[in-house]
């Protein structure tokens, strides 16, 4: 006996979306049959299913078989070659029989009564009825064992063409910033999915022909989900689940909240980055230990929000974030300081003892109504230095890169000025 198993048959439906463009999806679906089965027609699958992922539990399969289904003019044609197709043209009222030949790059038929090659006719293509029936969407036709007493199966896949990210909004109030985070899924599987029970995965997961490693599970363990997620990780890759039932239809876009909104203390921090212009404008969240940011945040874009001086709600940026673990510190560029500009110049360079001086000048001008602090980077292009002097306190980030740190009154200007000593005989080395 042959059992059709649609989701009409489906009990429970489970789906895992990656950050990759694929999901992995399980259901479990019941066999009611009078009789024993010999094969099983699976449908109701997405039309991006992986065919060669498909697994079957609970049910002894002697051999699948995979239908793609046959969903357009060229896939049909081409199952009729060597077979009777009838052209009518209903403008003139005519028919003619041919035997189909060749379907692409042209339709090349012979006519059954008199053997004469047509190509491309005009009219209406009208095949005989098919032998069996007809598969549209993609099928898995099992052959079981017989004997078997099975009251329902397992069924797992892969489905290219659903996939999801992170994005947050945040708002700047009172010395804190309200964060929440959305999970934004795309659903172009071929498929609807519903009430499906709901997981989302935060990294990369390894798969044939892709070199990147999973995202390993410490970075992000937390307290701070939403009231209906659930995170872990499993396999080194963290999993967020969503505890309500989720529907998501075929060509939709959903966003679900899987962060509730968090008030973390941030710090606005202003860089110059380079010779010359306005400072950029960073948002520091995790300055202190007492205020360490406790919330670990999947890759995304955060808007950024605050309220003006009447009391209105305005965009003030937006970042990529990359994966960030808890308790770590997040520098988010939210863009420039209009009031905060500078002028940088490399004042001069002179020999001495087989040794460059080189000095350089920047004239920094806050016309905030406010004091305000800078931190001031600077690249040494020298491959071999050593600092001299300098007005303002440093820090050596690396090799090449130096901080310097500027507090200004309002509406001052001041001027940071340093000397560093390069090599300039390639036989001298600093010791």
């Amino acid at each position: 006996m042959k059992f059709q198993s649609g989701k009409a048959t489906r009990k429970s439906l489970e789906l895992t979306i990656y950050n990759s463009g694929f999901a992995s999806v399980k259901e479990v679906r019941d066999i009611k049959a009078e009789k024993e089965i010999d094969q099983l027609m699976i449908g109701d699958l997405p039309a991006k299913v992986e065919a060669d992922s498909v697994y079957i539990k609970g049910l002894p399969v002697l051999e699948q078989t995979f239908e793609s289904g046959r969903t357009n003019k060229e896939q049909l044609l081409q199952n009729h070659i060597g077979r009777l197709i009838t052209v009518r043209n209903m403008e003139f009222g005519e028919e003619m029989i041919i035997r189909l030949v060749a379907v692409s790059p042209d339709l090349i038929g012979e006519k059954k009564s008199t053997g004469e090659i047509v190509i491309n006719p005009t009219g209406d293509l009208v095949l005989p009825p098919a032998e069996q029936e007809m598969l549209i969407h993609p099928t898995i036709s099992c052959r079981i064992e017989p004997g078997n007493s099975a009251s329902g199966f397992d069924l797992f896949y892969l489905t290219a063409g659903i996939t999801w990210e992170a994005s947050y909004t945040a708002e700047l109030h009172e010395g804190k910033i309200l964060i929440v985070g959305w999970m934004n899924i795309e659903n172009h599987a071929g498929a609807d999915f519903e009430n499906c029970s709901l997981k989302a995965v935060a990294g990369i997961v390894k798969r044939a022909g892709n070199n990147l490693a999973a995202v390993e599970n410490e970075l992000f363990r937390s307290e701070a989900m939403g009231r209906h997620t659930e995170e872990y990780g499993f396999s080194d890759a963290a999993v967020y689940k969503i505890g309500n039932p989720v529907s998501i239809a075929n060509g939709q876009t959903k966003q679900i909240q899987f962060l509730q909104p968090q008030p973390i203390a941030f710090q606005r921090i202003y860089r110059i980055e380079d010779s010359g212009g306005n400072a950029a404008v960073y948002l520091q969240f995790g300055d202190a230990v007492e205020d360490a940011l406790n919330i670990p945040l999947p890759k995304g874009i955060m808007k950024l929000y605050e309220r003006s001086p009447d009391g209105n709600m305005e965009f003030i940026g937006e970042a990529r974030i990359g994966h960030t673990p808890a308790k770590e510190k997040l520098f988010v560029k939210i863009g420039e300081a209009y009031n905060l500009t500078n002028k940088a110049r490399e004042r001069s360079r002179k020999k001495g003892d087989g040794h460059e001086y080189v000095t350089f000048e920047y004239q920094i001008k806050n016309s905030k109504p406010e004091n305000v602090g800078v931190l001031v980077e600077h690249i040494v292009g020298d491959p071999f230095w050593e600092m001299e002097s300098s007005s303002h306190d440093y820090e050596v980030m690396d090799s090449h890169t130096l901080e310097f740190h500027v507090r200004i009154g309002a509406g001052k200007t001041v001027e940071l000025e340093f000397t560093y000593k390069a090599e300039s005989d390639p036989k001298i080395r600093f010791l």
